[in-house]
């Protein structure tokens, strides 16, 4: 028997790429507004361009080095988080 979280889980691939597509240009506009780091680094992408999953391949890549600040040693969650670390329920980290 499978069980099921909710209907989300079962959804066609069509419908999962076009929800996901449609949340792209949402979550990169918030990011853009929202972060310091990711205002940088999106200056030049327009969230409506965004269309499809496809343009995915076109955003920045972040790495954990960019993480750091200069010290090398401190987390630079100031300037990475979109809304305050208090709200925060978790924080995944490797």
């Amino acid at each position: 028997m499978s069980y099921h979280l909710d209907a989300l889980e079962t959804r066609s691939q069509d419908a999962r790429c076009a929800a996901l597509g449609k949340a792209l240009p949402v979550l990169v506009t918030h990011a853009k507004n929202h972060s310091a780091l990711y205002q940088e680094k999106l200056a030049d992408i327009d969230p409506a361009s965004l269309k499809d999953l496809d343009a995915i391949a076109s955003l920045p890549v972040t790495r954990k080095s960019e993480l750091l600040q200069d010290t090398g040693t401190a987390l630079r969650l100031n300037g990475v988080l979109t809304a305050p670390l208090a709200q925060a329920d978790h924080i995944f980290q490797s």
